[in-house]
């Protein structure tokens, strides 16, 4: 993809540098489909038998390896690989229900120079981001990670002030914009989100122990499970794999760019989320378990 197909903008203070294509904005203006889109039986998932797709990649890792990696067929990139755990049982599932070492995989690779290497990715142009539910796109219920390498001059469009990032984190427990997890770890809420109700998940530095991603991906299973009650079944997760290292978890169809609309059953009603601590809340109400 040339640099003159790819519009880019730094969302405010939140900084992340976003990247979208032209045909972006038209495509948002095109109706929802009635359903969540699928292609078909979980026999006929390509995501269930990579082994029979001609973009099949092999493995990862490649000795043994539970997930599989298959190329995009239409790639919006110098490179798209999509990364799922092959077989039908994880057909339906969503991050929410994925196994968590399976997930903690998903939460590491994408900022892997091994895996980089292997499957011929620019580091410094890599994104990775899950898409799920209708208004977030998701092309199968099979659930999977798209890694995305722009390549080339397109590796400076990803450039963003990691200075801001680091005050933003370090200033979240001062501000009320930390949210305790039963698990001992913690989420941010930033200080000018992108998009509404966004939340961040720090993650591990590469190198980590085995058992502190499967922590983090623990804690992500348990944000997007939050999300899928009782804020919105669509979202989006989107990596930062530059130091500070993070996921965003974005809620979709909530009126992204002007505030928050929401009737969560049981849990909240009519609920407009316009700053950040009432996005807060609005995280705090939705990881309470439901009532019995």
């Amino acid at each position: 993809m040339s640099r003159e197909a790819i519009e880019s903008y730094r969302a405010p203070i939140d900084g992340l540098r976003c990247l979208r294509t032209p045909g972006r904005l038209r495509r948002l203006k095109l109706p929802l489909p009635a359903d969540p889109p699928s292609d078909g039986p979980p026999a006929a998932c390509f995501l269930c038998h990579p082994e029979r797709d001609r973009f099949d990649l092999g493995a990862w890792p490649r000795e043994g390896g539970a997930q599989h990696v298959v190329g995009n067929a239409h790639p919006f990139a110098s490179r798209a690989l999509l990364v799922a755990p092959a077989g039908e049982a994880h057909h339906a599932a969503t991050p929410a229900t994925l196994a968590p070492e399976r997930l903690a995989e998903w939460l590491a690779w994408p900022g892997s120079r091994d895996f980089a290497a292997a499957f011929e990715l620019d580091p410094a142009s890599t994104v990775a981001f899950v898409n799920v539910g209708r208004r977030a796109a998701q092309s199968r219920r099979h659930p999977h990670l798209q890694v995305v390498s722009f390549g080339g001059e397109a590796g400076a469009l990803l450039d963003d002030d990691a200075a801001a990032l680091v005050d933003d984190l370090a200033t979240a427990a001062g501000e009320e914009r930390r949210l305790a997890l039963a698990d001992g770890s913690h989420a941010v809420v930033p200080k000018r989100p992108s998009q509404s109700a966004e939340l961040w998940l720090p993650l591990p530095a590469q190198g980590s122990a085995p058992h502190e991603w499967r922590r983090a991906a623990t804690t992500l299973a348990a944000l997007c499970r939050a999300a899928e009650r009782s804020i919105s079944g669509d979202y989006n997760l989107v990596w930062r794999t530059a130091a500070p290292a993070l996921v965003r978890l974005v809620p979709r169809g909530l009126s992204e760019r002007a505030g928050l609309e929401l009737a969560a059953p049981a849990l909240l009603a009519g609920v407009v989320a316009l700053s950040v601590r009432e996005s807060f809340l609005l995280w705090s109400a939705a990881l309470e378990p439901p009532a019995a």
